[in-house]
C-alpha cells in the first residue's frame, strides 16, 4: 500500500517541513508547526544546480558516500532525488559550493537526520529568497 505523500500544508501540520532557499543559502525547519530551527546551507554551484520543487526523503544513511563524486563522504545523507540529490553533513562555506546537494554543518545534519522520517517530512527547495522563518512558510 503507497500511500500518498504530506502535502506541505500537512507536514506543516503534523510532521517535518524544511524549507530550503537557494538565494538565500538558508534552511528552516519545521515541527507541528512551529520553527524547529535553522541553518546555512551550501547548494548547487552554478552548472549543477539544485532542483526545486517539493520532495520527500528516499533514502536515509548515517554513512553514505557519492557514487558519483569521487567517493566523497556524505555523512547523514537524506536523499531527496534518485538522481543524486541529498541533504547531508558537509562544508558549508557560505556560498553556492555543492555538485547540486545540500550540504549541512555536520552537527546540524546529525540533529537534522534523527528528527525526520520518510512518512513525516516533506522538503520544498525554493528560488524565493527567505531570510526568516515566515518568509520561508511564504515560499513553501
Amino acid at each position: 500500500d503507497l500511500s500518498a505523500p504530506l502535502t506541505t500544508a500537512a507536514a506543516l501540520k503534523a510532521g517535518v517541513l524544511i524549507v530550503v532557499s537557494i538565494p538565500s543559502q538558508k534552511l528552516f525547519v519545521f515541527r507541528d508547526g512551529a520553527l524547529w530551527d535553522s541553518s546555512r546551507v551550501s547548494t548547487g554551484k552554478p552548472g549543477k544546480s539544485t532542483p526545486t520543487g517539493t520532495f520527500t526523503i528516499l533514502e536515509k544513511k548515517r554513512r553514505h558516500r557519492s557514487t558519483l563524486y569521487d567517493d566523497a563522504p556524505m555523512p547523514y545523507m537524506q536523499r531527496l532525488t534518485w538522481g543524486g540529490v541529498a541533504m547531508h553533513g558537509g562544508r558549508v562555506p557560505g556560498y553556492r559550493a555543492s555538485h547540486g546537494c545540500i550540504r549541512l554543518p555536520h552537527e546540524f545534519a546529525k540533529k537534522l537526520y534523527s528528527l525526520t522520517d520518510y512518512d513525516s517530512t516533506v522538503v520544498v527547495v525554493t528560488k524565493k529568497r527567505a531570510k526568516s522563518a515566515e518568509q520561508a512558510l511564504e515560499a513553501a
